[in-house]
């Protein structure tokens, strides 16, 4: 069970890192797209939007297998809680990845299906997984096996909903001095990357927690 879990939180790890750098690359593939005034789904419209199609895959693989990673480690129902909402992220995120955004800078802007979908999908993950990270790190708090390991992943799940909270507010500001829609002349690309960063760090920096955890205490195991 120990090794599975290991190896899951392996995974965790290389899918987020995966994630980040496909999104990294998109930013020389892209180059057009000024990082200030766009958010990152909109390099999944036209060329090379499969590579972030596939770096919104690879985010979700790594919420899935984190949340494999952790089943035995949470000790509460918040916690229990927590891990069923880092699989909803995980499937707001491959509905992400299926249905592309809709770009909020054509005019007139009609909005279809598969554009709603992906605003769906953002409704549901982003804030899913901040309140997961809330609700696992607390649990693990009461881990008595995770000693001190919980204090920095319970900092980076604050940065979470802090991170997110000023994306939804650089959002609001932007759309309220340009009658309701979007501009170039705006940090709101640069806000929507941080809460990628962080979200992403948060699953490597949990899993890392758990690989650690579980190797000590196979070493202990075998004293």
């Amino acid at each position: 069970m120990r090794s599975d879990s290991i190896v899951f939180a392996r995974i965790s790890i290389s899918a987020a890192i995966a994630s980040l750098l496909l999104m990294t690359i998109l930013h020389a593939l892209k180059s057009n797209l000024e990082p200030a005034g766009h958010m990152l789904s909109e390099y999944a419209i036209g060329e090379y939007g499969w590579v972030m199609q596939i770096s919104f895959v690879a985010w979700a693989v790594s919420c899935f297998a984190l949340g494999m990673s952790l089943r035995s480690e949470v000790v509460t129902r918040s916690g229990r809680i927590g891990v069923i909402l880092l699989y909803v992220t995980g499937c707001a995120l491959i509905l992400g990845a299926v249905f592309v955004i809709d770009s909020p800078y054509a005019t007139p802007v009609t909005p279809t299906l598969h554009g709603s979908l992906h605003g769906l999908s953002a409704m549901i993950g982003l804030p899913g997984q901040a309140i997961a990270g809330l609700l696992i790190s607390y649990s693990l708090r009461l881990n008595p096996g995770w000693n001190n390991e919980w204090k920095l992943v319970t900092w980076f799940a604050h940065f979470t909903w802090l991170s997110l909270v000023l994306m939804f507010a650089s959002t609001f500001i932007m759309m309220s001095r340009n009658q309701g829609g979007f501009s170039d002349v705006t940090s709101i690309g640069w806000f929507n990357r941080l809460v990628v960063l962080i979200y992403c760090a948060w699953l490597a920096l949990t899993a890392s927690a758990v690989i650690r955890i579980l190797s000590r205490r196979d070493s202990f195991s075998r004293i």
